[in-house]
C-alpha cells in the first residue's frame, strides 16, 4: 500500500479549492477529489513501501516540530501524465523549502520517498483534478479559471493519506492551532 504525507489546509482557506472540485464534478470532470472525501492540501512525500504505523509516527513527530504556515498559490498547472493531473501550483517559499527538507530528513529511515518529491523534482501543488483524460485538460482549466486560482492558504495539520482511496490514516494538528 502506498501512502502520502500531506500538509492539510484550514477549512476556511481550502474553500476555493473545494469550490473548484465541486464545479468540476458538476461539469462531469474528475469527481474523485470531491467524491472521495479528500481534504485540500499539499503532498510532502509519497511512500510506496513504508508501513502505515511508521508513517503515522513520522507524521505525529513532524507535526510536533512544524508550525502553521501560510502559502501562496501561483495558478493552474498540469502534469503530462495519462491519466492527467491538473493542480494549483504553490510557491516554494524559503519557509516551505525548509519544512520540506526537515520532513525528508525525518523520513530518511522509512524507505525511499518517491523521486517526484525530492529536492529539484518536487513541484509543490494542490490537486484540482486527477485521473482525467488528457484531452479534457483544456476544458478542465477553463472551468478552473471561473474560480480563484491564486488563493492564499494556511496549513494547520499534517496527515497520512492512503494513495488510491484517499483514506485518512492519521491527522495531527500543528502546535498553535
Amino acid at each position: 500500500m502506498a501512502f502520502a504525507l500531506k500538509y492539510f489546509f484550514t477549512e476556511e482557506t481550502a474553500k476555493p479549492i473545494r469550490d473548484i472540485w465541486n464545479h468540476l464534478s458538476q461539469e462531469g470532470f474528475s469527481s474523485f477529489m470531491s467524491d472521495s472525501g479528500s481534504t485540500p492540501g499539499l503532498t510532502l512525500g509519497v511512500f510506496e513501501d513504508a508501513l502505515e504505523p511508521e508513517l503515522i509516527s513520522l507524521a505525529k513527530a513532524f507535526a510536533g516540530k512544524a508550525h502553521p504556515i501560510s502559502l501562496q498559490c501561483w495558478g493552474i498547472g498540469s502534469f503530462p501524465t495519462n491519466p492527467a493531473h491538473v493542480f494549483l501550483g504553490i510557491i516554494l517559499s524559503r519557509e516551505l523549502s525548509q519544512w520540506h527538507a526537515l520532513f525528508l530528513r525525518m523520513a530518511s529511515g522509512l524507505g525511499m520517498v518517491s523521486s517526484y518529491y525530492l529536492p529539484g523534482c518536487w513541484v509543490p501543488h494542490s490537486t484540482l483534478a486527477i485521473r482525467c483524460k488528457p484531452e479534457d485538460i483544456a476544458a478542465i482549466v477553463k472551468v478552473c479559471l471561473l474560480h480563484e486560482t491564486r488563493p492564499a492558504v494556511r496549513v494547520d495539520r499534517v496527515a497520512v493519506v492512503e494513495i488510491g482511496s484517499a483514506r485518512l490514516a492519521g491527522s495531527f494538528a500543528l502546535p498553535g492551532i
